[in-house]
């Protein structure tokens, strides 16, 4: 009786740690592994971010390797389902743990993987990471924080083919990369552009973060690939543009009105937001975030 029981426990844990992606053809060469609209939590194990590659003449290029080592191990599998070229090269938008732990796998294969200096410095001291708290221990098993093995710190080409751009200033963290490929007109431009859900801007400058937006337009695109939502054509951004707005002006209303830091939160709703994924678990946070940056403009 014990052992009949023993066995469908055990196929139970192994479906568990399985993350089943499935790709989705954006272009004839680029293909995008699309997460979850959620907080990182034991049912998603960390998959809430968007992954992406692009088949180069060369060898093929990742964009964001995902939370975990074998969230990364996956997608390489399906890769090879796709095209049998090399993987060459891994490119991480910026630090957030939800873009970067599947660079554990992709060192496993000797792929480059490039990034900014930023990367680094938030985990000298501590590299402990949020999916180590949220997600089941055998998906994060495997998983270390592995660095860059080159810094981006100018535009560079890889393969005369892929476009690496930082951004000069902060935006959705204090350092972020997009990528452009302009055979097909795709950007692929990290949590600076969001969809279907709300954006974080803990680590963020509004109007720096809009400033990349419009960096983003001023090229020649056809499709922009945000970090988070399943949008990717080229008026993917107006949501998080609108959101940004709205949030600024109406903090810079309220400060000029006299609300103070403690009433912010509750005063100033964006209702027209209300019913997106992650309000509740984000717009207080980013209202109070937002007042911090823009009080010092009147002082």
């Amino acid at each position: 009786m014990v052992g009949s029981l023993l066995i469908p426990f055990i196929a139970l844990s192994t479906f568990a740690a399985s993350y089943s992606l499935t790709p989705l053809k954006i272009t004839p060469h680029v293909y995008c592994f699309f997460g979850k609209n959620e907080i990182p939590n034991k049912h998603n194990n960390g998959n809430i971010s968007n992954s992406c590659f692009v088949i180069l003449k060369n060898g093929v290029a990742v964009f964001d390797t995902g939370p975990t080592y074998l969230y990364a191990k996956e997608e390489v599998a399906q890769i090879r389902k796709i095209t049998p070229k090399k993987i060459k090269y891994v490119i991480n938008s910026h630090y957030h743990d939800d873009h970067i732990l599947g660079n554990s796998y992709y060192a496993t294969l000797g792929v480059q993987i490039y990034g900014t200096k930023e990367i680094e410095y938030q985990y000298q001291n501590n590299t402990n990471t949020r999916m180590q708290q949220h997600i089941t221990k055998e998906s994060y098993k495997d998983t270390q924080l592995v660095l860059p093995t080159h810094y981006v710190t100018k535009s560079i080409t890889l393969d005369n083919e892929l476009q690496v751009i930082p951004i000069p200033h902060p935006a959705h963290t204090k350092s972020d990369l997009i990528a452009f490929y302009p055979k097909e007109g795709v950007v692929f431009a990290g949590d600076i552009i969001f969809n279907d859900r709300l954006p974080s801007i803990r680590d963020g400058d509004i109007e720096g973060w809009l400033k990349a937006i419009d960096f983003i337009l001023s090229l020649k695109l056809k499709y922009i690939i945000g970090g988070h939502g399943t949008k990717y054509d080229s008026k993917a951004y107006i949501f998080t543009k609108e959101y940004l707005q709205q949030l600024r002006k109406e903090i810079k209303k309220g400060i000029e009105e006299g609300i103070e830091l403690d009433e912010v939160t509750t005063k100033i709703t964006l209702p027209q937001y209300k019913n997106m994924k992650l309000y509740k678990e984000l717009h207080r946070k980013n209202v109070f975030k937002a007042y911090q940056i823009y009080e010092w403009e009147e002082e």
